[in-house]
C-alpha cells in the first residue's frame, strides 16, 4: 500500500492570508454531523499530478502519488486504470467509515473535468468503492469560501497549463463570467524558473488571447453593479505564480493601461507554443468594450494569495454546504450509483 504523508502541492505563492487560513481550518464536526457522518473530500490537482484526500472539516490532507494530466487522447478506461488503485487506497486509508459516505471532488482543471476523466472517477467511487454519491466542483471556485469576509473578488487561477478567471460577487460564484487562457503546452514542476517566468510574462500581452483579455472579458460579463467591487479585489491564486516576484503589481499595471485605452502590440511569434488562438477551444475570444470598462481603471488592485491552505479550507466549506441540505440532489448535482445505468467505461 502506498505510504501517505501530509503535504501541500509543490508550487505555491506566498501571502499573509496563509496564516489566517490555518487558524480557520478546522470546521466544528458537530456542524457536519448526520446519520452517516461527514462527507469525504478529494482534491484532484491534475495539472500538478497530485491527489489529496481527507474528511471534510479536517485540516490534514494526504498526498497519494503522481497521476497523469488529462489528455484528449485518454479514454475513460485509461483514466480508470490510472486512478482506480489510488482512490481505492485512499478509501482504505480512511477506514470502514468511508463506506456509504458522500464524496465531494474538487479539481483544478478549468470549468469542468474532461468527460472521460469524470466518468472514470465516478465509476471508481460509486461502483468500486461503494460511496453513496459524488459531486464535482472546480477547486479555485471554492477559495473565497475560505475567507468569509470576502464577498467580492476577481479570481485568477494560474496553473501549469493555463489561467482561469471568474468573478465572485455578493458571496457567490458567477459561473457565466468564467474565462480562460491556455498555453497549448503542458509545463511541469521540472520546468526551469526562467522559462516559467518568461511564459507568465507572455501571458500578459504577448498575443491577442492573453491573461489581461481574459480578465477584461470576465469583468465585462459581471453585472454592472458588481464590477467595481470585483475589480478592486483581484486575487491571483494557484501554484504557478510563485517564481515571478511582483507579478500582482505587473498584472494590475497592465490591466490599468488596457482600461485607460492603451492597447499593446500583440506578437504571435513571442509564444512559440501557440500557432493560432483557434487551437484553444477554452480560450477567451470575444470582443472587449474598453470604453464601457474605462471607469474601473482607478480601482484596479491585485493581490497574490497563498492558496495552499485556502483550497482545502474553501473546498471543505463548500462540501459542508452540500452536506445534508440537498436531499433531492437538485441544487448541487449529486450523482448517485444506479445499477441499471453505471458510469460508462469504454
Amino acid at each position: 500500500m502506498t505510504e501517505l504523508s501530509p503535504t501541500s502541492p509543490t508550487r505555491q505563492p506566498r501571502s499573509s492570508l496563509g496564516s489566517q487560513a490555518r487558524n480557520m481550518l478546522r470546521i466544528p464536526t458537530s456542524r457536519l454531523s448526520s446519520p452517516k457522518g461527514p462527507p469525504i473530500l478529494v482534491e484532484l490537482f491534475l495539472n500538478q499530478g497530485i491527489i489529496t484526500v481527507g474528511w471534510v472539516g479536517q485540516p490534514r490532507h494526504q498526498v497519494l502519488r503522481l497521476v497523469p494530466i488529462p489528455s484528449c487522447i485518454m479514454t475513460a478506461r485509461d483514466y480508470y486504470r490510472e486512478y482506480a488503485s489510488i482512490l481505492l487506497e485512499a478509501m482504505e486509508w480512511l477506514g470502514s467509515e468511508a463506506t456509504n459516505r458522500r464524496v465531494c471532488v474538487s479539481h483544478d482543471y478549468g470549468y469542468d473535468l474532461p468527460t472521460a476523466c469524470q466518468e472514470a472517477v465516478e465509476r471508481v467511487l460509486l461502483f468500486t468503492a461503494g460511496v453513496e454519491a459524488v459531486s464535482f466542483q472546480n477547486t479555485w471556485w471554492t477559495v473565497p469560501a475560505a475567507v468569509p469576509p470576502i464577498q467580492d473578488a476577481l479570481l485568477v487561477a494560474v496553473t501549469m497549463t493555463g489561467i482561469h478567471c471568474y468573478a465572485y460577487a455578493a458571496g457567490d460564484v458567477l459561473p457565466f463570467t468564467f474565462q480562460s487562457c491556455t498555453t497549448n503546452q503542458h509545463f511541469s514542476a521540472q520546468t526551469s524558473v526562467a522559462e516559467w517566468q518568461q511564459q507568465l510574462r507572455q501571458w500578459l500581452t504577448s498575443r491577442e488571447n492573453n491573461l489581461i483579455t481574459a480578465m477584461l472579458a470576465c469583468s465585462q460579463a459581471c453585472p454592472r453593479a458588481a464590477r467595481r467591487a470585483v475589480i478592486q479585489n483581484i486575487w491571483l491564486v494557484g501554484y504557478g505564480i510563485v517564481d515571478v516576484p511582483g507579478y500582482s503589481k505587473m498584472v494590475a499595471r497592465t490591466l490599468k493601461l488596457r482600461l485607460e485605452g492603451n492597447t499593446p502590440t500583440f506578437s504571435q511569434d513571442s509564444n512559440p507554443a501557440v500557432e493560432s488562438d483557434n487551437l484553444s477551444p477554452q480560450s477567451t475570444q470575444i470582443p472587449i468594450g474598453i470604453k464601457e470598462l474605462q471607469p474601473l481603471a482607478p480601482h484596479v488592485s491585485a493581490l497574490m494569495v497563498d492558496s495552499s491552505d485556502l483550497t482545502w479550507l474553501g473546498a471543505s466549506r463548500w462540501a459542508h454546504r452540500l452536506h445534508g441540505v440537498d436531499p433531492d440532489a437538485k441544487s448541487f448535482y449529486w450523482k448517485f450509483a444506479n445499477p441499471s445505468n453505471p458510469a460508462r467505461i469504454e
